[in-house]
């Protein structure tokens, strides 16, 4: 679905000849990182990949296994997987301490490939077989969805916490 979907924005902005004019912001991987930037392609790793759906247990061009339809995409080591798919409630939140709230957050990031200069999270995520850090990375990448759940997680940590964890 998320191949679709990138396939989809890929095209309309070919069309309409590109993905916007947001600013490059520069928030901090622990307090800012909801900034508010125009969407784009969900994933910068599949967006050259075919739009085409595979059935469930086919294996699609990239050698990962085909997902059954309304199945979330789960990488190795994703603290919340559905960050990307659907809108977090604090239900998802509740069983998280302040150090695996800061690691949810910044997995949404991480997906898109941004490096991090906080240490442990630089750490974490280097440890993960599908982090890449690409340090052309931008938060415009992030789709709105994507946005809503930092802020929805940066709040949750706020009310919980005071301040967002920046070490285990």
């Amino acid at each position: 679905m998320k191949r679709i979907i990138a396939a989809s924005l890929l095209t309309a902005a070919a069309i309409l000849g590109g993905f916007g004019c947001a600013d490059k912001t520069s928030s901090g991987e622990v307090e800012d990182q909801a900034a508010h930037v125009a969407p784009a392609p969900e994933k910068s790793a599949e967006v050259g990949q075919d739009a085409g759906e595979t059935a469930a247990g086919e294996t699609a061009d990239d050698g990962v296994p085909a997902r059954a339809e309304g199945e979330p995409e789960t990488l190795e080591g994703e603290i919340l997987p559905e960050s990307d798919d659907r809108e977090l409630e604090t239900t998802d939140l509740d069983t998280l301490n302040n150090w695996q709230l800061t690691l949810a957050r910044n997995e949404i990031f991480a997906r898109h490939g941004r490096p991090f200069e906080n240490p442990d999270i630089r750490e974490h995520f280097e440890a993960l077989p599908w982090y890449s850090p690409n340090p052309e990375y931008e938060d415009a990448w992030l789709s709105f969805l994507e946005r809503k759940n930092a802020e929805i997680i940066l709040d949750h940590q706020k009310l919980s916490y005071e301040i967002p964890a920046t070490h285990p």
